[in-house]
């Protein structure tokens, strides 16, 4: 598959808020740059391309690529089929029209895709009522549909076979209108270009987002709707209940409105439906729903990751509802709908309409002993470091980001505790080494400062006996100095704490010298050298203070 979603490097900070988004647990790779920063690139073999992150990303980092360039510049040269989903009424509820005339005055074919979303109603009821559906996924999101195929291949067998109603509708304008014109699908889709890449239905995928903007820069003015009414002259019949299958639960009330008594359960949003197909067949077949409707954006395709950033939610309320309100209108009157169905029975083969999956080779697991190495490049050697799952690395658990790494999709500098391990262990280094400096210092300056002291000893003995006293004083100051010289010999590592011991000692060491200095005359010879002695250790003690000092406040 090609690339589809892509990253900008120069707007991307690697804050792993697309991971912490995505479904896919291997649609995303970190990469570590030389000035430790982290960018997280698109790995385009594993993106099912539901778009999640391109509404995610704070910094704008990511976008996608469509073909609405390309086909616009290839229309001058040929007839194209425009293919139109039903949620371009809701991404365009006053110019939808106008759009669609623009595509006409290109010389392009009209088609309603609510038509094959009939089609695809008018199958899957069938089938269900000739018990070939028994239990199933529908596959109306090909965001599903890839996630399951390359995820989750063991889940296929409850992929329902139906083509999606895109699909349907290609396929009936080919098979049956006998049209072989390039097909154009205006979308609000970006995973589309996955689908018609694996079925080759359509050659173009347009989405509404990258047409507006097409629109924008080539200052193209579509006017607006002249009527109200959601009725359009298509080169195809226009679709009737099909229309609402672009809105969460379309299918489980088109089935409805047919009066089927069919269980079916609907989800929509990716925080809901992706752990649905994981889970779906641990659930006992009995509690099973007949049919389980997934959507993988939250408000289904009329909010899908190719519409305007800015669509209102209320606003595609308000205009689902207004189509509604006319489909039931319109079948109280002529029953159209149920004329759709008769003339699919005369007209159809269901078997035209189904389709075959392909199923992917999943990813290897690492082994337990692979793991242990990986989680101790991360420095995570306990069990309750293994289990932090703090959700920083866009994980949600400490083994999904060792996967990762093993499947080099991931680096260990993204894990948060592996950051501030690294970093504890250089500051441990930095202030290790500039421990050892102060240790070195003292243990030089004690070196000379008992010489000096000896010297000063030897001087006093030769001084009257009222200087005994300082003598005493000068023999506990020689015992001091050999405690400071023992302590710094006996440590071969240094840290905060054992520096603040070496500097109380030294303050001990400098209140004994005080008391000397009471003890000596001012006119002895040896006072000078005491002096000196002391401004050395005050010097040294002050500077290991302030250095304490400043590391603490670091």
């Amino acid at each position: 598959m090609g690339d589809i979603i892509f990253v900008k490097p120069d707007k991307c900070i690697g804050c792993n808020a697309c991971i912490r988004a995505c479904p896919a647990p291997e649609a995303n790779i970190v990469v570590a740059l030389e000035n430790r920063k982290n960018i997280t690139r698109v790995n385009s073999e594993k993106c099912i391309a539901c778009g999640k992150c391109l509404k995610t990303c704070p910094q704008g980092a990511r976008d996608y690529i469509d073909d609405t360039e390309a086909c616009i510049t290839q229309m001058s040269s040929e007839k194209m089929l425009v293919m139109a989903d039903p949620a371009i009424k809701t991404a365009f509820p006053t110019k939808w029209k106008g759009i669609l005339n623009w595509f006409r005055k290109k010389g392009c074919l009209i088609y309603d895709v609510s038509f094959g979303a009939d089609i695809y109603i008018w199958v899957t009821v069938r089938a269900i009522e000739q018990r070939k559906l028994v239990n199933v996924i529908s596959q109306a999101c090909p965001a599903i549909v890839n996630y399951t195929e390359i995820y989750n291949p063991e889940m296929l067998p409850y992929i329902s076979p139906v083509h999606s109603p895109a699909a349907c509708a290609i396929i009936y304008a080919k098979n049956y209108a006998r049209r072989n014109n390039p097909v154009v699908y205006l979308s609000p889709c970006i995973a589309k270009r996955k689908e018609f890449d694996e079925t080759g239905l359509a050659d173009y995928n347009i989405t509404f987002r990258k047409l507006e903007e097409y629109f924008n820069l080539n200052d193209i003015r579509i006017p607006t709707n002249e009527t109200d009414n959601f009725s359009y002259d298509f080169d195809n019949e226009q679709g009737h209940f099909g229309t609402l299958i672009s809105r969460p639960a379309g299918i489980r009330d088109n089935i409805w409105y047919r009066d089927v008594d069919v269980n079916i359960a609907s989800f929509d949003g990716v925080e809901r439906v992706y752990s649905k197909i994981d889970s779906y067949d641990k659930t006992p077949e009995q509690k099973r729903p007949k049919i389980l409707e997934l959507l993988s954006c939250e408000g289904g395709c009329n909010m899908g990751a190719g519409t305007a950033k800015n669509l209102s939610e209320f606003e595609v309320c308000s205009t689902m509802w207004n189509i509604e309100k006319e489909l039931l209108q319109s079948r109280k009157s002529n029953l159209k709908n149920e004329k759709f169905f008769r003339k699919f029975d005369a007209d159809l083969n269901p078997l035209d309409f189904f389709r075959k999956y392909k199923s992917y080779q999943p990813s290897a697991v690492p082994s337990n002993s692979e793991l242990d190495e990986i989680f101790k490049s991360m420095k995570k050697n306990t069990k309750q470091e293994k289990n932090i799952n703090c959700g920083a690395c866009g994980y949600k658990t400490c083994h999904e980001m060792a996967c990762a790494i093993y499947r080099k999709l991931n680096v260990t500098e993204n894990c948060i505790q592996n950051k501030q391990t690294i970093e504890i262990i250089k500051e441990d280094d930095t202030l290790s080494s500039r421990y050892s400096e102060f240790v070195n210092d003292c243990l030089v300056i004690s070196l000379n400062i008992r010489e000096q002291i000896n010297t000063v000893a030897s001087n006093l003995i030769e001084v009257d006996e009222i200087r005994k006293q300082a003598i005493e004083k000068t023999q506990i100051l020689s015992g001091l100095l050999t405690n400071i010289i023992n302590f710094c010999r006996s440590k071969e590592t240094m840290n905060k704490n054992t520096v603040a011991q070496l500097a109380r000692i030294l303050e001990s060491t400098q209140d004994a010298f005080n008391t000397l200095k009471v003890n000596i005359d001012d006119a002895c010879t040896s006072s000078d050298s005491i002096s000196i002695c002391m401004q050395r250790l005050n010097l040294l003690t002050n500077d290991i203070h302030e250095s304490l000092t400043n590391i603490s406040e670091d």
